[in-house]
Parts: C-alpha cells; structure tokens; sequence
C-alpha cells in the first residue's frame, strides 16, 4: 500500500517517516529511529499500530515521570490508589513505600540487584524496625545506616535519587 493511500485512510505514518526508512533506520538521518536498530519493512509499514501501542503511549508515561519531583511522587502514593503507569522498579517501590504497601513494596525491592536496591531494601527493613536486617542492607548499598526519626527524610533522599537515575 503507498503512503498516499494510507494517508487517505487515515492510517499514514508521521511526517517524514518515508524519508527515514529510505535512508535506512539507524543510520544518518534516521530522526526518531536512531538507536532503534534496523527496523524491519514489516513495522515500518506497520507505524499507525506501533505508534499507537507503544510509541504515544510510551511517551506520554515517559513524559510524566520524567518531570516528576520527589513532592508529586509522595503525594501521588498518599491520595492513589493505584502507582503512576511506567515507573521504573525503584520508583515503584517507593511509591509503594510511601502508600504504606510494605509487603508490596519489599517483593520489588528484593528483585531489584543493584547497590539503589538496598538502599531501598534497607529503608524498608528500618520502617519495619529491624534495624539489624536494615544496617546490613545499607551496608550492602554502601550508605550508613539510618534511625527510625530519620525515615521521612531517607526516603526523599532515596526518592530524589531514583528520580534522578531515571532521567527525572
């Protein structure tokens, strides 16, 4: 089907996509494709579905998170009920966390193996008060460890540095 046609039935790819998947996906000139790989003639004849599956969709919930402070984090946890669509899985913990969904939050925070993982595997631990399960988690992440008065402003550290670590 030409692009004209699809244009005509509504179903066209964006302004200048032709261009891009002529010059190759990927490679000089490729625009939005760029890093994407070589992209197969099969989806970029497909663009209209890819576009509305993942690509706006992706987008918009990338968008929203990535211009997310630690204050819309928190108040998102304490008046949803359900966390933000795209939050990474640290974000998720935390968001989780501050719901007061500890169960919740520790599954994620135990599959989470990076050094961010303890560090929000030991918050969780030193909300529950087991401040020796909390010190070894902490650490595990290389940071000291903390006491239960200092919960509120740990996890806005832990949150300011998710939110950074994930283009925030």
């Amino acid at each position: 089907m030409e692009v004209s046609e699809r244009r005509k039935r509504g179903t066209g790819s964006p302004a200048g996509a032709g261009r891009r998947r002529a010059r190759g996906a990927g490679g000089r000139g490729a625009g939005n494709w760029a890093g994407m790989g070589r992209m197969s003639e099969e989806l970029a004849d497909d663009w209209p579905t890819i576009g509305r599956c993942f690509g706006i969709a992706f987008v918009a919930a990338r968008a929203r998170i990535w211009s997310m402070t630690v204050e819309e984090l928190s108040a998102s946890a304490e008046r949803e009920s359900e966390a933000p669509e795209g939050l990474s899985p640290e974000l998720r913990a935390l968001w989780l966390t501050k719901a007061g969904r500890w169960d919740d939050a520790h599954g994620i925070a135990q599959d989470i193996p990076s050094a961010m993982g303890s560090w929000i595997h030991a918050l969780l631990h030193l909300i529950e008060g087991d401040l020796g399960n909390s010190g070894y988690w902490y650490q595990r992440a290389g940071k000291p460890a903390r006491q239960p008065s200092e919960i509120d402003a740990e996890w806005e550290a832990i949150a300011a540095a998710a939110l950074e670590k994930s283009g925030a």
